[in-house]
């Protein structure tokens, strides 16, 4: 059973019961939505009692913003990967919203009953520690447009430069968000890719790229033309399975995140392996999922856990440090967190994409702030995936569904406005 969210008393919690049940069909028996509680702007913990669990092959929440809203409408979606679980967290809801929901069950021959339906009011949207500046992309495969754009990696100059997952190409812009600079095309060869998801620049100027279908990572001079290509398929050392992210520390160290082979790999500046990193000690390592890394001035390494819903710390030597961060929607808590990346001052930000927003921490681990939610206006997330922070303060967040890069402006007492 997915574990209900713990809800502060100091929550405005708003909740309703659902007596009815639908009539069944074809003999059937079928299930009682119960209630939904609010675990605050961005999440709620939803119960039902199914009275007849054997038949379903999958139970399906969904959530609309009107009482009739019909699956063609349907505001949100959340599918349970358990058929007997009674309660599951539907996450990346939208603040100061009222939602009606209902869950669906499907049967092992396709058929479907859906429970009697309720509402749902999330709390208000806390506090923004960032401002909407720009952005660039928007859906398409002519240079400046992106489908399901990833990893974003920034120079001293400000300028950017973006994984394009589907179009399988990487994208460089200037700091005013003119696209310059296009290149990669789909496939195994030298320069091709089959899901480009991770980018970091080293203190050269070449900018490392997780080819991540195929297993590798290929280094580029930042005008584009190809240098070098490390790792092979594998379970190995220097092998991959599905390298996620990739960090390049003070002395030209590489770090990537294995997602299919669940570890942590240590290069050295030509790519030859150095280590693998110890399995973490927070959450369940058995469920261990590591995606985004940041390395900090200091020597720590911050690896975002996607099942795990955490961040965990380690030192540049693979000495695991702690844990940070629990299941949840609430200040400092993750919900399938992704990127990650660290400011000069040493200040973590990390990509909850369940939640869709970001939220800010110090080296320490004290919450600092948090900014976005679902949708797909200005300073609004639609599964956001990766994040890189400028020496000007500007941060880019790599807006996935949203098929864009938005640029922020930090809002914090210790930030101008502009945020130089």
């Amino acid at each position: 059973m997915t574990q209900p969210i713990r809800i502060p008393v100091a929550l405005s919690i708003f909740f309703a019961f659902a007596f009815g049940l639908s009539h069944p069909a074809h003999g059937y028996d079928t299930l009682q939505l119960r209630r939904a509680f609010s675990g605050g702007s961005f999440c709620a913990t939803v119960s039902w009692e199914p009275l007849n669990p054997n038949h379903f092959s999958r139970l399906e929440i969904h959530g609309g913003l009107t009482p009739d809203f019909t699956p063609s409408d349907t505001t949100l979606l959340y599918v349970s990967p358990n058929s007997t679980d009674t309660s599951a967290m539907v996450s990346g809801l939208m603040p100061d919203t009222r939602y009606w929901l209902r869950v669906v069950s499907v049967s092992t021959e396709g058929r479907t009953e859906r429970s009697s339906t309720l509402t749902l009011a999330t709390g208000p949207a806390p506090r923004q520690d960032a401002a909407y500046y720009s952005q660039v992309g928007g859906r398409g495969a002519i240079p400046g447009r992106f489908m399901g754009p990833t990893g974003v990696a920034v120079d001293t100059d400000h300028n950017y430069w973006v994984a394009d997952f589907k179009n399988n190409r990487i994208e460089k812009f200037t700091e005013s968000g003119y696209g310059f600079l296009t290149w990669g095309s789909t496939g195994t060869g030298i320069g091709q890719f089959q899901g480009p998801t991770g980018l970091a620049l080293d203190g050269r100027g070449n900018l490392w790229v997780t080819d991540s279908r195929n297993a590798r990572l290929q280094k580029y001079t930042v005008g584009g033309a190809f240098i070098k290509s490390i790792g092979t398929a594998g379970a190995g050392e220097g092998q991959f399975r599905l390298p996620q992210g990739v960090a390049v520390d003070n002395l030209g160290y590489i770090y990537v995140t294995d997602l299919g082979n669940r570890n942590i790999q240590k290069f050295s500046e030509d790519g030859g392996f150095l280590l693998k990193f110890a399995r973490p000690e927070g959450g369940d390592p058995s469920q261990f999922a590591p995606s985004g890394i940041a390395v900090d001035p200091a020597g720590f390494v911050y690896v975002t856990d996607v099942r795990n819903h955490c961040l965990h710390v380690y030192t540049t030597e693979g000495k695991y440090v702690g844990v940070r961060g629990r299941p949840g929607c609430g200040s400092g808590e993750f919900w399938s967190p992704l990127g990650a990346a660290v400011d000069l001052q040493g200040r973590i930000y990390v990509v909850d994409t369940g939640n869709q927003r970001i939220q800010k921490f110090s080296r320490q681990g004290a919450y600092l702030g948090q900014w976005g939610f679902r949708g797909r206006g200005p300073g609004q997330m639609l599964s956001p995936a990766g994040i890189a922070v400028g020496e000007n303060g500007r941060i880019y967040v790599a807006d996935f569904e949203n098929d864009r890069v938005q640029q922020f402006i930090p809002l914090s007492p210790d930030s101008s406005a502009t945020g130089r």
